[in-house]
């Protein structure tokens, strides 16, 4: 089980901080932000023949951001497991959000899985379930940032090296690597070994 109950760690912090990227548990929205930047440079430069979907979407911020740089994607699905947070990204959005938990929900195949944030609430089992169930269903790769060290009692922090076996395992290769844009956080990003 995780450390934290979701529904009601993420509820009370959109009660106290409303639609920021605080309410999402980001420190600040250039946090966010930043992160939003590793994942695009990992990204094809024209999304707009592929599907991309956006596990933990929240309120849809990273579809925003895309949009921002004219790079959106023909396809895109948001699965958030919060449902006040599904509707906001749904109405602001006009996107399909699958209203879920991931580790439980049967997700769809796509080109592109991203996941930003969410791992850091999950245990490591968790992780590692949700980063291979991510896998299985990406046809061109999987991108995602976590935390590679935390002091904190509300999130998790996985080891790189142990992701990286975890991704040999799967078969998928990794084309991008970053850390040190803020710290203590990583960006991966991997393809399967066919698409090589």
């Amino acid at each position: 089980m995780p450390r934290i109950d979701h529904n009601k760690f993420y509820y009370n912090a959109y009660k106290r901080y409303g639609k920021t990227p605080q309410a999402l548990c980001w420190k600040d929205k250039h946090s966010q932000k930043e992160r939003f930047l590793q994942i695009s440079k990992a990204l094809p430069k024209d999304l707009s023949s592929f599907s991309l979907v956006d596990c933990g979407c929240g309120f849809g911020d990273l579809y925003h951001f895309l949009q921002k740089r004219n790079n959106l994607p023909k396809h895109y699905i948001g699965i958030e497991e919060q449902s006040l947070f599904a509707k906001i990204a749904q109405k602001q959005t006009q996107q399909k959000i699958i209203v879920g938990d991931f580790l439980q929900t049967s997700l769809p195949e796509a080109d592109f899985y991203i996941c930003s944030g969410t791992l850091n609430t999950l245990t490591h089992f968790e992780s590692y379930l949700f980063l291979t169930k991510m896998a299985q269903n990406a046809t061109q790769g999987v991108i995602f940032n976590f935390l590679s060290k935390t002091d904190s009692d509300h999130f998790n922090a996985l080891d790189p090296k142990k992701v990286k076996e975890l991704l040999a395992q799967l078969r998928f290769d990794i084309y991008f690597y970053q850390e040190g844009y803020i710290q203590n956080d990583c960006t991966i990003a991997a393809q399967p070994y066919h698409q090589l």
